[in-house]
């Protein structure tokens, strides 16, 4: 647990590992990416898509499809072509009797071609068509399903960040109650007001709630560093409006 801490405050460039150092770094982290329990779900899932690979997959993958569906349809239209040569040859010159010198000739072309698909309605590039149809619209289902997938994640990882700071002021209060008691139980012990057993019952106390807090914290800081990797750093570089 203890390397796990570490290892998370180090990804999150906290360096003193003091209570006080911590706990003022999230919190001054929180206030950067000003993650809320009202924040709009969809300005991170704008970020969050933006970032995942396997959306940009499927979006890739519609693109394509799009693509190869208007190219089957275009190799079903008739097409014209025309073109314009010039050629330069060295030969008889006809104004001239046993005479060779360079002589040039225009040329024009126009051609017209009507491609066997355009007649038969039911070719096999009419089938492509078709089945690229189908294959768009499944990537069409795919990406939504997927992005509603994404937000689902998005506003579970919102209320976890609610829940544990929730958690967190508790488990601070609490601390703060603990260490009181244990400054009066220690008071009392050199009075002779309560026995050893008691301060040591009151220090416990004391220890455990340090351990709950920074176990809230743990829990805290990693639910916000979920969003913060959701969306690949930038909610982390650019604080939301």
């Amino acid at each position: 647990y203890e390397k796990e801490k570490l290892n998370l405050f180090k990804i999150m460039g906290i360096e003193d590992i003091n209570d006080s150092v911590i706990i003022d770094s999230i919190e001054n982290m929180e206030s950067y990416v000003k993650i809320t329990s009202n924040l709009n779900p969809n300005e991170i899932l704008a970020l969050a898509i933006s970032n995942d690979i396997n959306y940009l997959t499927y979006e890739y993958n519609l693109i394509s499809e799009q693509l190869n569906k208007k190219t089957l349809e275009w190799s079903r239209l008739p097409s014209i072509s025309a073109g314009v040569d010039y050629k330069y040859n060295y030969e008889k010159d006809p104004s001239k009797i046993n005479t060779r010198s360079w002589q040039g000739n225009w040329s024009v072309s126009l051609s017209f071609s009507l491609p066997v698909d355009y007649l038969f309605p039911d070719s096999s590039v009419d089938s492509q068509i078709k089945q690229s149809e189908e294959n768009i619209k499944i990537a069409k289902i795919e990406m939504k399903s997927y992005k509603k997938s994404l937000l689902s994640t998005i506003k579970t990882y919102l209320l976890e960040v609610d829940y544990n700071k929730k958690s967190l002021e508790i488990q601070k209060s609490n601390l703060k109650l603990m260490e009181e008691n244990l400054n009066l139980a220690k008071k009392q012990l050199e009075l002779n007001r309560i026995t050893r057993n008691d301060y040591l019952k009151s220090e416990l106390d004391y220890l455990q709630a340090k351990y709950e807090l920074d176990n809230a914290l743990y829990n805290y800081s990693l639910s916000i560093a979920k969003i913060i990797r959701l969306t690949g750093g930038n909610l982390w570089k650019r604080p939301l409006s």
